[in-house]
């Protein structure tokens, strides 16, 4: 597990990234980078291929609906969509 922090804006927000590193070929590996899960991190690793995986989630949950979003995208970038009335 690696923690990665991101300051933006004056906005700081942590998260946690698993990390799979081949155990043949020579680094620098070259590198996917999935969320929610990465079903062929053992096929990646058996061709040279690491694999950068974090919980999509923690970092921006969405929570159904309208209602308030959370997690670290959230916390260090927010975007306000004006509503349009439709009449």
């Amino acid at each position: 597990m690696i923690s990665v922090t991101v300051n933006e804006g004056g906005k700081t927000t942590t998260f946690s990234v698993s990390v799979s590193i081949p155990n043949s070929g020579t680094p620098p590996y070259p590198a996917v980078i999935g969320f929610g899960g990465i079903g062929f991190a053992s096929e990646l690793a058996s061709r040279g291929i690491a694999s950068i995986n974090y919980n999509a989630y923690t970092l921006g949950a969405e929570n159904g609906g309208s209602g308030p979003k959370t997690g670290g995208f959230y916390t260090v970038r927010f975007w306000v969509i004006p509503r349009r009335r439709v009449r």
